[in-house]
Protein backbone atom coordinates (compact mmCIF):
# COMPACT_ATOMS: atom_id res chain seq x y z
CA UNK A 1 0.00 0.00 0.00
CA UNK A 2 0.83 3.71 -0.06
CA UNK A 3 3.63 5.04 2.49
CA UNK A 4 2.05 6.19 6.20
CA UNK A 5 -2.00 4.65 4.97
CA UNK A 6 -2.10 2.45 7.64
CA UNK A 7 -0.51 5.56 10.38
CA UNK A 8 -2.52 7.56 12.93
CA UNK A 9 -3.08 10.77 10.89
CA UNK A 10 -1.74 13.19 14.12
CA UNK A 11 1.73 11.34 13.67
CA UNK A 12 2.20 11.53 9.57
CA UNK A 13 4.24 14.95 9.15
CA UNK A 14 2.56 17.91 7.39
CA UNK A 15 5.40 18.20 4.36
CA UNK A 16 7.42 14.90 3.80
CA UNK A 17 9.07 16.52 0.76
CA UNK A 18 10.66 18.93 3.22
CA UNK A 19 12.07 16.10 5.56
CA UNK A 20 13.08 14.02 2.83
CA UNK A 21 14.77 17.20 1.55
CA UNK A 22 16.02 18.26 5.25
CA UNK A 23 17.70 14.44 5.34
CA UNK A 24 18.81 14.68 1.53
CA UNK A 25 20.94 18.04 2.82
CA UNK A 26 22.56 16.29 5.83
CA UNK A 27 20.10 19.01 8.07
CA UNK A 28 17.77 16.08 10.10
CA UNK A 29 19.03 12.60 10.50
CA UNK A 30 16.98 9.75 11.20
CA UNK A 31 17.18 6.81 13.61
CA UNK A 32 17.93 3.31 12.04
CA UNK A 33 14.75 0.78 12.65
CA UNK A 34 15.10 -0.57 15.73
CA UNK A 35 17.89 1.44 17.69
CA UNK A 36 16.60 2.95 20.66
CA UNK A 37 15.91 6.66 19.39
CA UNK A 38 16.95 8.52 22.75
CA UNK A 39 20.49 6.55 23.06
CA UNK A 40 21.03 7.04 19.11
CA UNK A 41 20.45 10.65 19.17
CA UNK A 42 22.33 11.33 22.71
CA UNK A 43 25.50 9.87 21.21
CA UNK A 44 25.16 11.40 17.74
CA UNK A 45 24.67 15.42 19.85
CA UNK A 46 27.48 14.42 22.00
CA UNK A 47 30.23 13.53 19.02
CA UNK A 48 28.45 16.70 17.90
CA UNK A 49 28.34 18.45 20.55
CA UNK A 50 25.22 20.03 19.25
CA UNK A 51 21.67 20.07 21.24
CA UNK A 52 18.38 18.36 20.56
CA UNK A 53 15.38 19.70 20.09
CA UNK A 54 12.72 17.79 21.62
CA UNK A 55 10.19 18.36 24.66
CA UNK A 56 10.86 14.40 25.64
CA UNK A 57 12.70 14.44 29.18
CA UNK A 58 14.59 11.44 28.05
CA UNK A 59 13.67 10.31 32.05
CA UNK A 60 14.29 6.35 30.27
CA UNK A 61 17.15 7.22 29.21
CA UNK A 62 19.10 9.44 32.27
CA UNK A 63 17.66 6.20 34.63
CA UNK A 64 19.70 3.63 32.50
CA UNK A 65 23.03 5.80 33.12
CA UNK A 66 25.67 4.75 35.41
CA UNK A 67 26.29 8.27 36.43
CA UNK A 68 22.36 9.57 36.60
CA UNK A 69 23.68 13.08 37.80
CA UNK A 70 25.99 13.94 34.99
CA UNK A 71 23.36 12.49 32.45
CA UNK A 72 20.20 14.24 33.94
CA UNK A 73 22.72 17.92 33.81
CA UNK A 74 23.87 16.78 29.97
CA UNK A 75 20.20 16.39 28.92
CA UNK A 76 18.83 20.01 31.37
CA UNK A 77 21.92 21.45 29.21
CA UNK A 78 21.55 20.45 25.76
CA UNK A 79 18.10 19.45 25.34
CA UNK A 80 16.06 22.51 23.91
CA UNK A 81 12.37 22.49 24.53
CA UNK A 82 9.95 24.16 22.18
CA UNK A 83 6.22 25.23 21.87
CA UNK A 84 3.78 26.56 18.79
CA UNK A 85 2.05 29.73 18.75
CA UNK A 86 -0.19 30.68 16.28
CA UNK A 87 2.00 27.93 13.87
CA UNK A 88 5.39 29.56 15.28
CA UNK A 89 8.48 27.78 16.69
CA UNK A 90 9.23 29.31 19.75
CA UNK A 91 12.18 27.56 21.53
CA UNK A 92 11.76 27.13 25.36
CA UNK A 93 15.61 27.39 26.65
Amino acid sequence: GAPFTDLDPRKVPDDIKILRALKEAGIIFCTPPGAYDDSFMIKYARMCDVCIVTNDLLRDYIEKQRDVNEADEWVKTHCVRYMFVNEVFVPLT
